[in-house]
């Protein structure tokens, strides 16, 4: 209804503008040249009357074209954003927070830009360009073909130029998202920025950025800046041509000086209604770039969807199997190959393993993030993907590494696990997850605003409201992502104790790198390269002296204190790393007593390529990625955790870092400077030589 009345309005503003020049014909043939003064006041009389209705239709216009546009605008916000929910987790990892969010404000903003009013503005210029070339050709058909021979010149512009602006304001938008995701990604590396005095270099960056969106710009606003002005320049050659002769045939009385003013009149009309479109054309190329790039969004198809036949699942499910399972990420990663894997209802599972060895993607497909390549994942025997998500995701309550809480309340933030939760059934898991003590210290309690990304809490802090997120849905099956692997000793030992009590009466799937975690599990699982490697309980583990016997001694002998501020080893420990082993207990023993500990906030480098080397770090609890650059580009080539070392190379040779190290947690790092390891194995020629052959097949 709301279109139909626009249109209506819209052709009454066509209609005025379109007759008023044309009135000047009559006014002067048939009212003023033989002074009729009744047709004289008769022409006035329809002109005010057509003023008034014109007036108040332009005002309905307006207010209807802002009505509509508004509702087209928050409809496509509202698909936008709808279509996003849809999508998988992997496209969120591909696409950076910032170029989403610049679709949304600027590409967006661009479409929003054009229909509150240049989209208008064009359409009803077109219309009007094409009543007035009526017009003209009802005057005087001779002029009319002189006036509008300009026009497929007008239009030429357009058609050469119109798709290399569109291009360049597409190009401009992509740069736009770009310099979006850098500052998004500067904002939150403000920390490291700041510790390694890294403004200067980040304004640099950002300059070099700036530098290559002005030269888009500048070639985004020319092409469409040409774009309005060539039409018009076309127009108006013409329009004096046609001005001039239709001059001379009015001195010849081949037509009348009212006809040549209605002319001339129409003439400049119909340049108003072009420069009225070709001012609007631009607004139009920058909106049309910006629904190309939301057009690829609202391309992306979700990878998990239900099955046209999918039933909610009613039962609660037991036992869990993972059936010959395989999988592939599409950058060619293959994260796991024919996983074959029981788990019985009401079990602790741990799953372990090396960095890279599948355990995450082992939880993504149980949470149905992604769908098995082969193979099948079975809940009581009925693969998962004939259940709906929302009935099977409903079951499962999860706790992930890095816990995501929103920019609201405590108390908001666990009611997010299950909407229709009651206050009561707040306060039982706030007990359960031991956040009793946070809450009753606030000022404000449940009510309390947690801040963007929940940072005004602790790593602890936050854990916790996560936890007791994942509880409030009174979970069949609680599943932990590296959920303890950003805390220090005491808050996970805490953790870990309350997951522990709250195990009773569902299953828990736990993966993790930090084997102490899940030492007392059900069942472990050591995954390898994709695959399943060996599974049992921790002693029948250790006794099979296998890869889990080796990653329990790699992480064991480091004790953290209780509060993690420092750490230490034992020296037995120290024979675990080859160009150590060299050495004779009481050296080790005097090795251990030199370290010394290191923090290194998440983010944080704890040297770059290129760097002098002189320092070597074993790591006593957290996680590192290696990083080199290849081809101009820095890319991971490994992780490291907790028992890893590297840099030992540097306690002998004067070298340059190879790679990057930066830090992916919270890590603590046990340090031994080379002047120190110099000065203790001294003249010891034999003791010297043997170190340097071990660095030396470290180092092949």
């Amino acid at each position: 209804m709301l279109v139909v009345l626009m249109l209506g309005a819209l052709l009454i503003d066509i209609a005025f503008d379109s007759a008023f020049p044309l009135s000047f014909k009559f006014l002067i043939d048939d009212a003023i040249t033989p002074r009729d003064g009744e047709m004289l006041a008769l022409i006035l009389g329809i002109l005010v009357g057509s003023g008034i209705v014109f007036s108040l239709a332009s005002i309905a216009l307006d207010y209807l074209a802002a009505r509509i546009s508004n509702d087209l605008i928050n409809g496509l916000r509202m698909d936008l954003f709808e279509h996003l929910q849809r999508l998988p987790v992997s496209f969120f990892e591909r696409v950076g927070g910032g170029d989403i969010t610049a679709r949304f404000s600027g590409d967006l903003g661009a479409v929003e830009n054009a229909l509150g009013t240049p989209l208008p503005v064009a359409i009803l210029s077109a219309l009007g360009l094409t009543i007035s070339i009526a017009l003209l050709f009802f005057l005087q058909w001779q002029l009319a073909l002189i006036a509008v021979a300009g026009l497929p010149l007008a239009a030429l512009a357009p058609r050469l130029l119109g798709r290399r602006a569109t291009d360049a304001g597409f190009e401009l938008r992509e740069e736009q998202g770009r310099l979006a995701d850098a500052v998004h990604e500067n904002a939150g590396a403000q920390p490291v920025v700041k510790a390694f005095g890294l403004e200067a270099l980040m304004i640099r960056s950002f300059g070099k950025r700036l530098a290559t969106l002005r030269t888009m710009g500048i070639r985004s606003g020319f092409l469409a800046a040409l774009l309005e002005r060539v039409p018009n320049l076309a127009l108006l050659a013409f329009h004096l041509a046609a001005l001039w002769i239709g001059a001379w045939l009015a001195l010849r009385d081949s037509i009348s000086i009212g006809a040549l003013a209605s002319f001339n009149a129409i003439l400049i009309n119909m340049s108003l209604w072009l420069n009225s479109m070709t001012y609007a054309i631009p607004e139009v190329v920058r909106a049309a770039a910006g629904y190309r790039r939301i057009e690829q969004i609202l391309a992306e198809r979700p990878e998990i969807v239900d099955a046209a036949d999918a039933a909610p699942l009613e039962a609660t499910p037991g036992a869990i199997d993972f059936r010959d399972v395989s999988f592939g990420y599409p950058d060619g990663r293959t994260a796991l190959s024919g996983v074959t894997l029981p788990i019985a209802r009401g079990a602790f599972v741990g799953v372990v393993g090396p960095s890279g060895s599948g355990k995450s993607t082992l939880i993504r497909l149980l949470l149905r993030f992604h769908d098995p390549a082969a193979g099948a994942v079975l809940a009581d025997g009925r693969d998962i993907r004939t259940l709906t998500q929302h009935s099977w995701r409903s079951r499962i309550g999860v706790v992930f590494q890095d816990n995501v809480l929103f920019d609201t309340t405590i108390g908001e933030n666990i009611r997010l696990g299950r909407q229709d939760a009651s206050d009561a059934d707040i306060d039982d898991v706030v007990r359960m997850a031991e956040l009793t003590e946070l809450v009753d210290s606030l000022p404000d309690g449940l009510d309390t605003t947690v801040g963007a990304g929940g940072g005004r809490l602790s790593g602890g802090e936050r854990q916790r409201v996560a936890l007791a997120r994942a509880m409030i849905r009174s979970p069949d099956m609680l599943i932990l992502d590296e959920a303890t692997s950003a805390l220090d000793p005491r808050t996970e030992s805490m953790l870990n104790r309350t997951i522990d009590r709250l195990r009773r009466d569902r299953t828990v799937v736990s993966a993790t790198h930090r084997l102490s975690s899940v030492a007392h599990a059900d069942l472990i699982v050591v995954m390898a390269k994709g695959r399943v490697e060996e599974h049992g309980t921790h002693i029948e583990l250790l006794e099979r002296r296998g890869l889990y016997r080796r990653l329990w001694e790699k992480q064991g002998g480091i004790l953290v204190d209780i509060h993690g501020v420092t750490a230490r080893v034992e020296p037995d420990r120290l024979a675990q790393i080859p160009m150590l082993a060299v050495l004779d207990p009481a050296t080790r023993t005097d090795v251990s007593e030199m370290l010394v500990t290191q923090s290194v906030e998440t983010g944080n480098e704890v040297f770059a390529e290129g760097d002098p080397a002189d320092t070597f770090y074993l790591i006593a609890r957290g996680k590192v990625e290696v990083l080199r650059t290849v081809d101009g580009i820095r890319r991971r080539v490994n992780t490291l955790d907790d028992g890893d070392h590297f840099g030992e190379v540097a306690l002998v040779t004067h070298a340059r870092r190879g790679a990057t190290i930066r830090a992916l947690v919270p890590t603590m790092l046990l340090t031994l400077r080379r002047e120190q390891f110099l000065d203790l194995i001294g003249r010891n020629e034999a003791l010297r030589t043997a170190i340097e052959a071990a660095v030396r097949d470290r180092s092949q």
